[in-house]
Parts: structure tokens; C-alpha cells; sequence
């Protein structure tokens, strides 16, 4: 057996991703990632006892996009699989957030029809380089050092066997076996930050590491994956000692005195993200954290989508309102 499909297969069981007679729903987008993934499953199929359906997303975006379609089409008749096509209707050019847009309708499109066709889980083709990107955009953006993880192999329904497969290992695999893949030239584009991130900053931060870049970025992931247990075990002692739930609608200020610094923010994070739904940089956590200490008095906090932080009495609360706040943030 070839080594990465030995790989696959070992990670398949390590990481309970996929169950015996199971039905799998593949996302398929042409470029080698995915077409490695599927030729790697279909494969393992027989030994795992596992069905697969393969969906493919047309953005209707780029020119080549019925290309890439039909090239996906063609594969999974190849191979005598299902294939599902998704069209997007809403998706325009230089609209803000297009990315995250994509991504969320990839996401609830891959949902739902997964439930029509009885599949379990969706396999998508993310692996260990963009496990590095994820970090590194992370970083970017302003991520709490308890928040610095990559992808995990598994959010369900969604799993991720490739994590441990780099581009390169997943494009020889189809070189060496005559397979082909479309490459998709938006991603070479500087217009996307991850784009930079792959193409610009990776290869100069691999090349000041000498080649130590996913060893360093394991070793702070660790850091953090034990920074934020810490802080998890924190949070539930103060909850059992408050009886507070760090993700009602509302907080008791004085609930948190005496806490370490750390352990007040996380409580102060989850309570805002978790209830709204909304991100809060590190930043910006510490804008809200330095106004709730300087103004005892009556205020409100600016958040996402339409949210609110209102502070009367000690009280912070959680709001979608209308109302005027006395004074912004």
C-alpha cells in the first residue's frame, strides 16, 4: 500500500473519523487537494467499508468555473461515483467578505444536502500547509494566545483526514499514479490575505527558520492548547463558586474580583462571544476591559451585528437595542 494511503488509513482510525458502512459526502473543487482526497478515500473504501457522494461548489465567479465542474463530473463518472453540483445564485464580485460568504455557503449548502443524502460526515481537503495559513491568519488578526490552534480533524460533520499530508506529498501521490487536477489560478491572486500568507509569507518565514516553521508553530499550539485547559479549569471553579454562567445574558462585574488578569479576560470573552455570536479581537478585548475599570457609570459597548454591551450598576448585559447608548464605545 502506498505510504500516504497508509497514513490516511491510520489517521482514519486514530482520530474516529469515519465509522464502518457509513456514507461519506466528499467536497470536490479540482484543484489537488481535493482530487487527492478523493482518489485516496475511494481507495481505502473497501477497507474501511464506507460509501462516498461527492459535492462540487460553482462559485459562478471565474471563467473557468464550468471547467472546473465538468472536470469534477468527469472524475467521479471515472470512478462510478455520485455527483452532486452546487450552483451559487447570490455570490458577487468585490462584494465585502466574499471569502468568508463563499465559505459559509459551501458550509450550509454541504449541511444540507449531506442530511438529504443520509451521509454522516463531510470530508473536506484541508492539509498541513493550511493548517500553517490558519495559524499564521490567527496570529494576524489579533487571536488570544489561548485561542492560537489550528484546524481540528474533526468538527462534526465536517472531518479533515489530510491534516497531516502537505500540498506537496498530495500532489506527488497524483503525480506518481498519472492523476490529474486543475489548478485555480485565484490563489495565486494578492487581492486575498491568505493568498499572501501562502505565496509571500510562509516561504520567507520557513526560509528564516531553515525549514523550522511547523515545528515552531506546533510547540506555541501546544503552549496554548495547555494555556487555555488552564483557563478552562479556572472558569468552572468560578462558576461553581458564583454560580454564574460565563454565557448568560448578563454579568455580575464584582463576580470577577480577585480573579487573576487572564482568568477575568477569558470570562469576560466567552460572555460576550458565545451568547452573540460575534468575534472579539485581543484588542478590542481590552478597549471593553479598560472601559468597564475607568467608568463605573452607564454605558454601552459596540459589537457585531447589531450587538451590544450595556454596563448599569455592575451589570453588563447583552442587548440588540436601539436605543441610543450614553456613551459609545
Amino acid at each position: 500500500m502506498d505510504g500516504l494511503l497508509q497514513r490516511l488509513s491510520a489517521a482514519l482510525t486514530r482520530h474516529e473519523l469515519i465509522r464502518s458502512g457509513s456514507r461519506i459526502l466528499v467536497c470536490v473543487s479540482s484543484g489537488s487537494d481535493s482530487a487527492a482526497l478523493l482518489h485516496l478515500l475511494q481507495h481505502l473504501s473497501p477497507c474501511h467499508q464506507f460509501q462516498l457522494e461527492v459535492v462540487h461548489f460553482n462559485h459562478q465567479l471565474r471563467q473557468e468555473s464550468a471547467a472546473d465542474a465538468e472536470f469534477v463530473q468527469n472524475l467521479c463518472e471515472s470512478l462510478k461515483l455520485p455527483c452532486h453540483l452546487q450552483i451559487s445564485e447570490s455570490l458577487q464580485h468585490e462584494t465585502s467578505g466574499l471569502q468568508a460568504k463563499a465559505r459559509e455557503w459551501r458550509q450550509a449548502a454541504s449541511m444540507k444536502l449531506a442530511t438529504q443524502l443520509g451521509a454522516e460526515r463531510i470530508a473536506t481537503a484541508h492539509q498541513a500547509d493550511d493548517q500553517i495559513e490558519t495559524w499564521l491568519l490567527k496570529w494576524l488578526r489579533g487571536a488570544h494566545l489561548s485561542k492560537l490552534h489550528g484546524m481540528r480533524w474533526s468538527t462534526l460533520p465536517f472531518i479533515r483526514p489530510l491534516l497531516a499530508c502537505t500540498r506537496q506529498e498530495l500532489q506527488d501521490f497524483l503525480t506518481r499514479n498519472n492523476l490529474a487536477w486543475r489548478e485555480d489560478k485565484s490563489n495565486q491572486s494578492p487581492k486575498y490575505l491568505r493568498n499572501r500568507v501562502r505565496n509571500e509569507l510562509i516561504p520567507l518565514l520557513k526560509e528564516l527558520s531553515r525549514n523550522g516553521l511547523p515545528q515552531r508553530l506546533e510547540d506555541l499550539e501546544t503552549q496554548s492548547t495547555h494555556l487555555q485547559t488552564w483557563l478552562a479549569d479556572c472558569v468552572r471553579a468560578w462558576q461553581a463558586e458564583t454560580g454564574v454562567r460565563a454565557s448568560g445574558i448578563s454579568l455580575a462585574v464584582p463576580t470577577l474580583d480577585g480573579l487573576p488578569e487572564l482568568v477575568q479576560q477569558e470570562i469576560v470573552h466567552h460572555f460576550i462571544t458565545e451568547r452573540s455570536g460575534t468575534t472579539l479581537p485581543y484588542r478590542r478585548l481590552l478597549e471593553f476591559l479598560k472601559l468597564l475599570r475607568s467608568n463605573p457609570g452607564v454605558w454601552e459597548f459596540s459589537l457585531e451585528k447589531g450587538w451590544r454591551v450595556r454596563h448599569r450598576s455592575g451589570i453588563l448585559k447583552l442587548v440588540r437595542s436601539s436605543e441610543t447608548p450614553n456613551s459609545p464605545a
